[in-house]
């Protein structure tokens, strides 16, 4: 019963914060998730909200910068791929120690240097943007972070940035869920706990749609890097010990 309660305590913070946002859905759950199911299951399992969540886009579709579409996605290809076929076989050790140093690597960026963005795009830098995101995803479910220092200051508009980064994120999982299943990453886990929590997901998004724009984004992040930071540290100390 603790599992599932946890569980859908995550989903319902991480994802309505991500339907506020377009944003932080995988970089928030992942890691608190690994620390009650398998970090293969953790990643299947947000991958599939994330698919979900992208439903929003429906009615946020004219705010996409589809201008910036094109390189990202063409990357996001390549690196999804190469992300989801990493995660069929790191064991679960190196995937936590990964995403650990991933999710600090992060904070530090965010706190020390929050002027790294890219300051005007090319095809270039969206393909390899794209890439790089593509993989995180493909092996992590959180290739958000990496979209959000390319598209930082290219797209000063939340709204713009938030449906961009919905649509983004929706495209990837479209990609990533049939490969998941190919490689044989779903348990009958996610399956359980994806019927158990999709009623509450459904609230949260559509919650998180309906005040996306009266909820200031600071307090929110504030607790996400709270959060990041314990459920980092706690992956960390589980990697080592593990060895």
């Amino acid at each position: 019963m603790f599992l599932y309660i946890f569980c859908t305590i995550i989903i319902l913070v991480a994802f309505g914060g991500e339907a506020l946002f377009g944003f932080g859905g995988g970089l928030v759950a992942v890691p608190l998730l690994s620390l009650v199911i398998d970090v293969r299951d953790a990643v299947v399992l947000v991958s599939v909200f994330q698919f979900l969540i992208g439903f929003l886009i429906i009615k946020n579709y004219r705010s996409v910068a589809w201008h910036l579409m094109p390189p990202l996605l063409i990357g996001m290809l390549g690196g999804v791929f190469v992300g989801v076929y990493a995660l069929s076989f790191l064991n679960v050790s190196v995937l936590q120690g990964l995403l650990a140093v991933f999710i600090f690597a992060f904070l530090a960026k965010t706190f020390f240097a929050p002027q790294l963005a890219v300051s005007a795009p090319s095809v270039a830098t969206g393909a390899a943007s794209g890439f790089l995101a593509g993989f995180f995803q493909g092996c992590l479910s959180m290739g958000g972070p990496n979209l959000v220092i390319y598209l930082k200051n290219l797209l000063p508009d939340p709204r713009v940035f938030r449906a961009s980064m919905i649509f983004w994120l929706s495209v990837a999982n479209v990609i990533r869920i049939p490969m998941a299943s190919q490689e044989s990453l779903y348990s009958s886990t996610v399956t359980e706990l994806t019927l158990i929590i999709l009623p509450v997901f459904i609230i949260a998004t559509f919650v998180g749609q309906k005040f996306h724009q009266k909820i200031p984004a600071r307090l929110y992040f504030r607790t996400v890097y709270v959060f990041l930071f314990l459920a980092a540290t706690s992956l960390l100390i589980r990697t080592i010990t593990e060895r």
